[in-house]
């Protein structure tokens, strides 16, 4: 176990990349500038690999920020911006952050689609700090919700999973 102290990160939104390859538990939590609750990042049993939202946008810099690990192996982070761009029709399977898309102002169908028998979520998030929760699903999905999108504004989305997902904004 580990806790890693004085963390500075500017503003701005931040994602998260993790591994792990023990075989119990690995479990990261963040706190920032004191606060008395963190954000509990992953928790998962065994090898992992994935990504999370570190920092969504609507924050400024965090200063002092904590991070406590629990690993039974070797484990690696690094915290990078959000960045690139993407489609709005994205397939995959695992933890993923996207990169940025622009929104073209109207209510949009979103498709969503896992495969799988675990937990299933699926979080957009804009620059201008709003973020929704589009599924949080038990076992495998096909399914649909709306979402407006202002238009010029980027977003992007994370998706926990331990399947493989579709998720198409149809923009």
């Amino acid at each position: 176990n580990k806790v890693l102290n004085n963390i500075d990160i500017p503003g701005g939104q931040y994602k998260i990349t993790m591994s792990h390859s023990g075989s119990r538990n690995f479990a990261i939590w963040f706190y920032e500038d004191g606060e008395a609750y963190g954000d509990l990042l992953v928790n998962e049993i065994g090898v992992y690999s994935g990504a999370a939202v570190l920092r969504d946008g609507d924050q400024g810099p965090s200063q002092n920020a904590q991070f406590e690990v629990t690993a039974s192996g070797s484990w690696k982070i690094v915290i990078e911006r959000v960045s690139g761009t993407t489609t709005t029709n994205i397939k995959g399977s695992g933890t993923k952050v996207s990169g940025y898309f622009v929104g073209n102002g109207k209510r949009n169908t979103v498709d969503i689609k896992y495969s799988g028998s675990h937990n299933f979520v699926v979080i957009v998030y804009s620059i201008l700090g709003y973020d929704a929760l589009l599924a949080n699903e038990i076992g495998s999905y096909s399914g649909q919700v709306t979402y407006y999108t202002y238009e010029g504004i980027e977003y992007f989305f994370s998706v926990q999973s331990a399947g493989s997902w579709t998720v198409d904004f149809n923009l």
